[in-house]
């Protein structure tokens, strides 16, 4: 009887300790994470205090319940590295989830601007709040060190008073 209370209590011990174990790998997981997360995030706040930028509507074609827009966009680094842009989302004000997303090879030098054209459909209602004066904006996303990714929000300021109607 004391051989099996012993067996049980070593089992029961083992399986004590490897969910102990397990909950602290789950636990550095979830800090490492955390972290990684929160440096992004930093990263994030500091690409966009550092990047202004502003668009002129080059073309635009009405497709009925949408547009498309053909987009000059002037992006001005502020900041001391250059910035590598590899995706620009417009945003949808209506379904901010929902926003139309390019490809973009653009490299942004440190103290220096950089023009690109894009071409982007978005909602007919989309476009009307821009001409009542409603900043569009542009999800950024950036290539970083080895394969990590950041992405900004930048709120694009209308360049002149040219744009087509």
């Amino acid at each position: 009887m004391t051989r099996k209370i012993l067996r049980t209590s070593r089992q029961f011990v083992v399986a004590l300790l490897i969910a102990l174990s397990s909950l602290v790998s789950a636990s550095a997981a979830t800090l490492n994470a955390a972290h990684s997360s929160a440096s992004q995030t930093n990263a994030s706040h500091v690409i966009a205090a550092q990047l202004s930028a502003s668009y002129n509507v080059l073309e635009r074609t009405n497709l009925g319940e949408q547009q498309q827009v053909r987009m000059r966009i002037h992006l001005v680094n502020q900041g001391p590295a250059a910035l590598s842009i590899e995706r620009v989302t417009l945003w949808s004000f209506s379904q901010p989830e929902k926003g139309a997303t390019r490809p973009c090879q653009v490299v942004v030098r440190a103290h220096s601007a950089a023009d690109t054209t894009l071409d982007f459909t978005i909602r007919s209602a989309d476009y009307q709040l821009w001409r009542a004066n409603r900043q569009p904006r542009l999800i950024l996303q950036f290539a970083g060190a080895g394969n990590s990714r950041s992405k900004t929000v930048v709120h694009l300021a209308r360049a002149s008073a040219q744009e087509v109607k």
